[in-house]
């Protein structure tokens, strides 16, 4: 029997990562991402719904987190949809949704570069930029 389970999602940083180190020192990174849709209502006004993502990187992922991804920075995200259920303090069960990233691409802005108007590393995938049509493959 065949099974498949892959998200992907492009969204803003949230915060700042969080980076850890397991019991066996690995890194591990935890941010989420906004990930929003727009639409029009019944009435014609534009409207806007966000969803939080959390995602979760392991081991030289966490590291490129770590170094080039900050609050703010969008980001294409792909990766294993997870629950993790635990029970809090008052005896309540409580679950938490997310996504193991297993691809992570930079769109924009991140650490160490100034926001000078260049062109950064990454943007190009996010826009276009770059790109003729004779440059496609199809």
């Amino acid at each position: 029997m065949a099974y498949l389970n892959r998200c992907m999602f492009i969204g803003n940083v949230g915060k700042e990562p969080q980076i850890r180190v397991t019991s066996k020192g690995g890194n591990v990174a935890s941010f989420s991402i906004a990930v929003s849709k727009r639409y029009r209502d019944n009435n014609g006004e534009q409207k806007e719904v966000t969803n939080w993502v959390n995602c979760t990187a392991f081991g030289k992922l966490s590291e490129v987190v770590k170094n080039l991804v900050t609050r703010g920075t969008q980001v294409y995200v792909e990766g294993e949809y997870n629950v993790n259920s635990y029970t809090d303090e008052s005896g309540n069960k409580k679950s938490v949704t997310g996504i193991n990233v297993v691809t992570l691409q930079v769109l924009s802005g991140f650490k160490g570069h100034e926001d000078d108007g260049d062109e950064k590393p990454g943007s190009g995938f996010a826009n276009g930029v770059g790109f003729e049509d004779e440059d496609t493959p199809f």
